[in-house]
């Protein structure tokens, strides 16, 4: 999940471009989330004019090991939620790619996706949406939204987190994109391989 800077049309030819090195990143094979967090970064650096950034939240789900392999890079943090329910947020502060002089991106860290777990991924439009009183609904706001809501399949979580975030914003007025991408394990391996 990517967010780029800025609206209009020279926001949308970057997203084109970013999707253009995902599908390249993809065709060639790689498996790898830091590698394409690089490869974006310096089509950023190289590719663009006038000064743009974006974020990255991107993740591989290995299903054979259950363990998700996680680089974050300016993004608002995914929630993780483990089988048991505790809640965290995965992560730690980075700058975008193509906005520090320094190119710096994390090293992945890895999460056993086990039965149960769940993974809430989000662009900054969720946890900026301002209620009727200008107040916004911020990562307190967004777990008590995820406490609140009862799931079992990834879409119907979906389904229920933008219902309740129309209802705390009133309307479903949005001054910001918001896009979630959510991830659940809810069957064990059926595999008979250890």
């Amino acid at each position: 999940m990517g967010d780029v800077s800025g609206h209009g049309v020279s926001s949308a030819l970057i997203m084109a471009f970013t999707r253009a090195v995902v599908f390249h990143w993809i065709k060639l094979g790689k498996s790898e989330p830091r590698s394409l967090a690089v490869a974006l970064d310096k089509m950023l650096r190289h590719c663009v004019k006038k000064k743009m950034f974006m974020s990255l939240a991107c993740g591989i789900l290995d299903p054979e090991r259950h363990i998700l392999t996680y680089v974050g890079v300016g993004h608002p943090y995914p929630l993780f939620i483990q089988a048991e329910g505790r809640l965290s947020f995965l992560g730690s502060p980075v700058y975008p790619l193509g906005i520090y002089r320094k190119p710096f991106i994390p090293e992945p860290i890895e999460i056993p996706f086990t039965q149960g777990a769940k993974l809430l991924c989000y662009t900054d439009g969720m946890v900026e949406s301002l209620s009727k009183s200008n107040l916004p609904l911020g990562y307190d706001g967004l777990l008590k939204l995820v406490q609140d809501t009862n799931f079992s399949a990834a879409k119907d979580w979906a389904i229920q987190l933008f219902e309740r975030r129309r209802d705390f914003v009133g309307s479903d007025h949005q001054d910001d994109d918001v896009t979630l991408f959510v991830l659940s394990r809810t069957h064990q391996n059926q595999s008979k391989n250890p």
